[in-house]
Formats: structure tokens, C-alpha cells, sequence
């Protein structure tokens, strides 16, 4: 009997040690999530004018672009990670004269993120539209070889 209580007792302090673990661990990447949410709410809710532009494909939002004077952020919500070593997402203004690549972006989570892709610019509120392209390499081409989603600028 003694040794069945030994034995019960550290079986207990072993499950009681594992669990304490994972729980560890789950806090960790609940915080995580929480402090890029928390950096996702404070990016839209800078002060002053945007404009905002959701960007579809196959009829689902997968990115939204928000342009102020001299920024674009992208926040991205469903679009899949890149390989950051070889692509790279960019960012274009389209409109009468075509498209503008304005900065590239990686997307290294599934989770909703906000990436910053331009400082510097202005005249951003003149695109009718945005689009994302995924590029290979790591920086944006002329053109856009495959728009992955787009969007209108609503009136």
C-alpha cells in the first residue's frame, strides 16, 4: 500500500507539472494574440482622414487597405504566408492610369495583422482601387503578375 501511494503521489506531481505547462504555454500565445490585436485597433484608429478599400477574392475580403497621407497599411485577414525568402506581397494603386506599386509586405500568419507598406508619398486618396499581387523575390516588379485580391475605394 505504501508504495502504491509513492507511486500515486508522483504520477500526480508529474500530471500537475505537465499541466502547468501547457498552460504556461497557451498564456504565452494568448498574449501574443492580444498584443497584435491590440496593435491592429491602434493602427485604424490612428487620427485623421483614410481612405479604406477592402480587397476580395473569390467573393471573401481578405485584406483591407488603409491609406492616409504618406502610409498605407494593409491590414491582412486572409491572406495566406508567403515564403520570405523568395515572394513578397505587393501593395498597388490602380486607377485611370494603371497600377502603382506602392510597397511590398510579408504575411507570416494566418491571423489578422496589420502591415505598414509605404511612409513617405502622397497623393494616396487619388487610387480608385487596390490590389495585392504575390511577387517572387523580394521586390515589387513594374507590373503585377498575380493579383491575388483587389478592391474599390467606396464613394
Amino acid at each position: 500500500l505504501p508504495n502504491a501511494l509513492v507511486a500515486a503521489a508522483v504520477a500526480a506531481f508529474l500530471a500537475l507539472g505537465t499541466w502547468n505547462v501547457v498552460l504556461s504555454s497557451a498564456r504565452e500565445e494568448a498574449q501574443a494574440a492580444v498584443a497584435e490585436q491590440a496593435e491592429l485597433v491602434d493602427a485604424l484608429l490612428t487620427p485623421g482622414r483614410a481612405t479604406i478599400a477592402p480587397l476580395t477574392a473569390d467573393g471573401a475580403t481578405v485584406a483591407t487597405v488603409v491609406a492616409r497621407e504618406g502610409q498605407v497599411q494593409v491590414v491582412a485577414q486572409g491572406l495566406r504566408p508567403n515564403d520570405v525568402q523568395d515572394q513578397t506581397y505587393v501593395v498597388w494603386g490602380t486607377g485611370d492610369g494603371g497600377a502603382a506599386a506602392l510597397g511590398t509586405f510579408d504575411v507570416t500568419s494566418p491571423q489578422p495583422a496589420v502591415r505598414t507598406v509605404v511612409s513617405g508619398p502622397s497623393g494616396l486618396d487619388a487610387y480608385t482601387g487596390y490590389a495585392v499581387s504575390l511577387e517572387p523575390g523580394r521586390s515589387a516588379p513594374p507590373e503585377p503578375s498575380d493579383i491575388v485580391a483587389s478592391g474599390e475605394v467606396p464613394s
